[in-house]
């Protein structure tokens, strides 16, 4: 069974603040960084029916080794990783508005690792059975692998799919 048509748009912040919102109903995911304080200027529109705000750094999965010498290094990083509760957040909150949106804009700073990474971890779980506009290979090719299997891993936890607590790293807005 197809479902109805889908779109989900990809882009980093100069893109969302200098474009104009859908013309059809859409939430937005805004990824940023840890730290950063900047104002960031999201299209709204009466048709706007949420936006989740994430803040996490742009680390992949990286091997065991690797990733204990980084954080040796830079143990502020390990607080700012993409991680389950993040996950469960970002499921929850496209869940949530699943049924009054056509569209749903997900944006990072460059809007070539994390939002791609977000994109197609919601392709593979939560809209798996939307009809989504849009080239899914890009998403997975380009996209941060880490964000993709904690997403991945969130939805195959059987862990419930409604209100979700969790970090300070998730806020509805």
């Amino acid at each position: 069974m197809v479902g109805r048509l889908f779109l989900i748009c990809v882009s980093g912040l100069r893109a969302i603040e200098d474009r104009p919102p859908p013309d059809v109903p859409y939430a937005i995911v805004s990824i940023r960084t840890p730290g950063d304080t900047r104002e960031v200027k999201l299209p709204t529109s009466a048709l706007l029916r949420g936006v989740l705000t994430l803040s996490f750094y742009d680390l992949p999965d990286m091997p065991a080794e690797t990733e204990a010498a980084v954080f040796s290094q830079e143990p502020h990083l390990r607080a700012g990783l993409f991680d389950g509760a993040m996950a469960q957040a970002t499921l929850a909150f496209v869940q949530q508005h699943l049924a009054v949106i056509e569209a749903l804009w997900v944006h990072c700073d460059a809007g070539l690792s994390r939002s791609p990474g977000l994109a197609a971890g919601l392709l593979d779980t939560v809209l798996l059975s939307q009809d989504v506009a849009g080239d899914r290979r890009i998403w997975h090719e380009r996209g941060n692998d880490r964000v993709y299997r904690c997403l991945r891993a969130a939805w195959g936890s059987g862990e419930p799919q409604g209100q979700v607590g969790g970090r300070g790293g998730a806020s509805d807005g």
